[in-house]
């Protein structure tokens, strides 16, 4: 074989087995929203599930909406107090709304167990519309859940 056979297939042969590839089938990290130092942090969380969301209507002539969210969280110690911060909401009709969770760790004078523990949580806070497309809690820099459509409970 001439030298110019040679060089096309040392080029195809590493071509094919991903040689000087910087392509990434990975989906890029969820960046933190903006003004928000808390979600700058790592998420403590190790998973999560049971994830529920539902607008309840109370009042009477001027009735107020309530969106609660409950959860399960596995984080790595028990003691975990969990911080959530009603996020940003989208233009959308009906909107999508980010809420964000975050944890304040155990006191460094608290004696815990290093292990695997699951944290219920809970979050209520009043809302203005009657319908969101979707709530999506995010920890960290990542979102835990993306709870689709909620609509108003009887």
């Amino acid at each position: 074989m001439s030298n110019m056979k040679l060089l096309a297939l040392a080029g195809a042969v590493g071509l094919l087995s991903g040689c000087g590839t910087t392509g990434s089938t990975q989906e890029p990290p969820l960046k933190p929203i903006a003004g928000n130092p808390a979600s700058a942090e790592s998420c403590p969380a190790l998973g999560s599930r049971n994830w529920s969301a539902r607008l309840t209507r109370s009042g009477g002539a001027a009735p107020k909406l309530t969106l609660t969210i409950d959860g399960e969280v596995d984080l790595p110690t028990p003691g975990h107090t969990p911080v959530w911060k009603t996020g940003i909401s989208d233009r959308a009709n009906p909107p999508g709304m980010q809420i964000l969770l975050s944890f304040d760790p155990p006191s460094p004078d608290d004696m815990v167990a290093q292990v695997v523990s699951i944290h219920r949580v809970h979050y209520s806070v009043d809302v203005a519309y009657p319908r969101y497309r979707y709530i999506m809690i995010r920890c960290g820099n990542a979102a835990l859940v993306n709870i689709p459509e909620v609509q108003v409970q009887p």
